[in-house]
């Protein structure tokens, strides 16, 4: 026999195998229940909505955010780091 010779035996015996056969029905059931599949599309909804507020909050953190840290003040488009000694702009 050939390869493909045995991956179609090998097909065939899993489309007959119970296990398979189980899987079948099982997803038939979950494509098939509206109930459920309305509580899935309302979980994802819920879900982006709260990774949305999550990003809005960190944005409004984000904007708050001093414009100096540890000492070292930065130019606001994080371009150049100034000393505050000699007026020189290293970076």
């Amino acid at each position: 026999m050939t390869v493909m010779e045995l991956a179609a035996e090998l097909g065939k015996a899993i489309k007959e195998h119970e296990v398979y056969k189980k899987y079948l029905e099982a997803k038939e059931a979950y494509d098939t229940n509206d109930a459920l599949n309305r509580k899935i599309m309302e979980y994802s909804v819920q879900q982006k909505a709260l990774a949305d507020e999550a990003d809005s909050f960190q944005v409004q953190a984000i904007g708050q955010c001093p414009c100096s840290l540890g000492g070292v003040a930065f130019d606001g488009v994080g371009q150049r780091v100034h000393t505050g000694g000699s007026g020189q702009t290293l970076g």
